[in-house]
């Protein structure tokens, strides 16, 4: 049985907060001591204090060893995972101990002299992230697969996947982290990992003294971010990771024997990226036949070549060696998809994918919002700063060239949403720090970008005052979840119901946030990507048949519940009031809706299922 972390007397927010700080303390000293031993630093120095990048080396690293050991270990995982685990908190108590002795106020206050309003927002828009990655976890997606995935990873020391449960073909290393921290109670480590590729791409920028200010403000200003960094999602971190590449590869000039480890630690982050999320892979590609382009011009093109290939063979290979395994298919049928689509309801899946979060057109939908509700889903203004670097395009002609492949292929074969193109973004922030590009003659797009941050920047104060109060006590943190978690109150009532009657089997659910839900959840993904009247379809309902469920637990009015009604469906449940439609966003709350369990008769499937002969 699943048990959420919402309904776990297992420690109390805030110690859960506590110990995802520590945790992250852990990951810094961490990277640090992987910089020493493999000798990073002059590497990392080429284009940042290594500082600002010692989360990112130790949470790579730490993926770097977890994720094949998830993939391949038939026994002991979770012994196995709690060892690294509580050595990263370990870490994290010693590099306590040393931070709080360099506390020093007159250094602080010393800081804050002189400051503009600009840097005054900056710093507490820095501070709002930081409290909303902190935040109890509220976004659908991580309610949904990415929060059950890991959860399921760190209780039973399994991959949790799911022939109904679409969504967990979306598996990828980042959950490992996540099963990381919910071992040692921290629920936030995940994001807060998230919001750590912020502070990599600061020290990004810092490296040039010119400007900070302003290129930490076209960062800034970009709505999709607060999406970002208000989720277990593992997208950011890798953005910022790969955007770590982008400067090591086009701004950082070393020579000798340090080009080699560069190329080498390069392509180990682009690979680890692609196991993340498989979108990634378009920036392994670009990047990668970067670095070969490069590799060719130093005359140590086939030394590089040797080093993808192993880069490959340890990275990228275990992952497809388990999904090849699971799917039963060839490994190379796999190295182009993220899952295999013979399933007409796994290709409709993906196009689904690819789909969603696409706005009407590049301006609505992915530059500007398609309304004000979605602004999150949206980057903003700073895209404007493409067509400044053709200001002097002989000398920016590489960095066009590269970015404006990634859009093209963005939109032809990729997922052409905000999200999506946000890593582009990126590059050209950092293409305009390190070339120290001024405004000269476009100087409206600053004052346009920097109003725009100004607009947003009510919004991000918004999310870390409502989300953040939900670490310091349960009776908080039910609130905060009440009013921002997608499902929170539907799976809340149905898991008391469940105890009331002491049923601990499996239950079907026709809502997503199954993470929330202390039985092991059935989810009913597939029927919104399948004929499910057709008879090639009825491989889900013997699943179902297979796990023997005795309910259903659901809101009030779903239609799909109509599917089971001569399955002797009979209503044991229901309570008015209690779920509905909730958000993070104001103003978009809807009408309470009643919940409903239902007892069912699963031995009467397929056949009973209505439409499916």
């Amino acid at each position: 049985m699943i048990e959420t972390i919402y309904h776990s007397n297992y420690i109390s927010p805030i110690f859960g907060f506590v110990n995802s700080i520590i945790l992250i303390l852990g990951t810094y000293r961490l990277g640090g001591i992987i910089i020493k031993i493999f000798q990073l630093d002059s590497i990392i120095l080429s284009v940042s204090q290594t500082k600002y990048q010692k989360i990112l080396i130790g949470s790579n690293f730490i993926i770097l060893i977890v994720f094949p050991i998830i993939l391949l270990a038939e026994t002991n995982l979770q012994n196995i995972l709690y060892f690294i685990s509580y050595l990263i908190y370990f870490f994290g108590l010693i590099q306590l101990l040393f931070a709080s002795k360099k506390i020093n106020l007159h250094k602080i206050i010393n800081f804050a002299k002189n400051k503009s309003i600009f840097d005054f927002l900056i710093i507490l828009t820095f501070l709002c992230y930081f409290l909303i990655s902190s935040s109890p976890v509220t976004s659908a997606d991580s309610l949904d697969y990415h929060l059950y995935l890991g959860k399921g990873i760190s209780d039973f020391g399994v991959v949790p996947m799911s022939l109904t449960h679409l969504h967990s073909n979306l598996f990828g290393s980042g959950e490992s982290l996540i099963a990381l921290g919910l071992l040692v109670g921290s629920e936030q480590y995940s994001s807060i990992i998230q919001f750590s590729g912020l502070i990599s791409l600061f020290g990004l920028i810092k490296k040039n003294k010119k400007g900070i200010s302003n290129n930490t403000i076209y960062i800034l200003s970009a709505p999709v971010l607060i999406f970002f960094l208000s989720t277990l999602k593992p997208q950011f971190f890798h953005i910022s990771s790969n955007a770590f590449v982008f400067a090591l590869i086009f701004f950082s000039d070393l020579k000798n024997k340090f080009l080699l480890k560069k190329i080498c630690l390069c392509l180990f982050i682009l690979c680890i990226s692609a196991t993340a999320k498989f979108s990634f892979m378009l920036s392994l590609f670009i990047l990668g036949l970067s670095i070969l382009y490069k590799s060719l011009i130093n005359k140590i093109f086939i030394k590089t070549l040797i080093i993808c290939f192993f880069s490959f063979i340890f990275i990228i290979f275990p992952f497809l060696v388990w999904k090849a395994s699971y799917y039963n298919k060839d490994i190379l049928s796999l190295f182009l998809i993220p899952f295999p689509t013979e399933d007409f309801g796994l290709f409709r899946f993906k196009q689904y994918l690819i789909n969603s979060g696409r706005g009407g057109n590049i301006f609505s939908g992915i530059i500007f919002p398609e309304s004000i509700s979605n602004i999150t889903n949206s980057l903003g203004l700073g895209c404007l700063l493409y067509f400044v670097l053709f200001k002097k395009y002989k000398q920016n002609f590489f960095y066009i060239l590269v970015i404006l492949i990634f859009i093209i292929l963005g939109f032809t074969i990729g997922q052409p949403s905000s999200r999506f193109f946000f890593e582009p973004y990126i590059w050209v922030i950092l293409t305009f720090s390190f070339k120290a590009i001024n405004f000269s003659k476009f100087k409206i797009f600053d004052y346009l970008i920097k109003a725009q941050f100004i607009v947003l920047f009510p919004a991000v104060v918004y999310g870390a005052f409502s989300l953040f109060p939900g670490v310091f006590t349960d009776s908080l943190r039910n609130q905060i979840l009440s009013k921002n978690a997608f499902g929170y109150n539907l799976f809340q009532w149905g898991n008391k119901k469940f105890t009331e009657i002491n049923y601990s089997g499996p239950v079907i659910t026709l809502h997503r946030s199954i993470s929330l839900l202390k039985n092991q959840p059935i989810s009913m993904d597939f029927i919104y990507f399948t004929d499910i009247g057709d008879n090639k379809y009825k491989i889900y309902l013997d699943e179902i048949k297979n796990l023997n469920p005795k309910y259903i637990l659901t809101e009030t009015n779903n239609r799909y519940i109509n599917y089971f009604k001569n399955c002797d469906l009979e209503l044991i449940f229901k309570e008015e009031n209690i779920s509905g439609h909730v958000s993070r966003k104001p103003f978009t709350g809807g009408n309470k809706k009643a919940a409903e369990i239902y007892q069912i008769n699963t031995g009467k499937l397929p056949a009973c299922f209505t439409g499916v002969n």
